[in-house]
């Protein structure tokens, strides 16, 4: 990839990230329930993934490395502010694939407060695997934890919110 022009360079990295940016883009708004913090958080990803993309070794490995440099990203600047945004009605329409039933809205209320009182390792893990698609063993790189720790998470995340969603005979299966 070094021997190709700016413009070359330019469009293989727009062709690779392109089936990725609306997931992450949702992944990202669901760290920070703002959308001008999301925005900075993207751009802040694209920067750093263009700029390193010659290092990425396999283009196959794309999508975990894309969602790896937007977690970071999210974890520095929120260092850098300590204020709390809550999400907004607005800021949620966004970025919602389809409207969503109206008695389907009460539900997705309810949950996005139950995903907001787990702990944000929880939180993330339950996002990255239920909802993203990554493998148990992409967001223990992610997490830079143990295997164990990730399925920890992933379980006790999973009884937490059954218990706030008063869903717990769901989990037993």
């Amino acid at each position: 990839m070094r021997d190709t022009t700016l413009p070359e360079r330019h469009k293989h990295f727009e062709s690779a990230i392109d089936p990725f940016v609306a997931d992450l883009q949702r992944f990202i708004h669901s760290m920070t329930r703002d959308t001008e913090l999301t925005k900075d958080v993207l751009a802040e990803t694209f920067y750093k993934a263009y700029r390193n993309f010659d290092a990425l070794r396999e283009i196959s490995a794309i999508k975990s490395w894309l969602f790896t440099i937007a977690r970071r990203e999210f974890y520095e600047m929120r260092q850098k502010t300590t204020r709390t945004e809550f999400l907004t009605d607005e800021s949620e329409e966004e970025f919602t694939d389809s409207a969503p039933q109206p008695d389907q809205r009460a539900d997705i209320f309810f949950l996005h407060e139950a995903l907001e009182r787990l702990p944000a390792k929880q939180k993330e893990a339950l996002l990255l695997f239920e909802v993203y698609g990554f493998s148990l063993a992409e967001i223990q790189e992610m997490q830079q934890d143990s295997l164990s720790a990730v399925k920890q998470r992933l379980k006790r995340g999973r009884e937490k919110l059954a218990q706030m969603l008063g869903a717990e005979e769901a989990l037993s299966e």
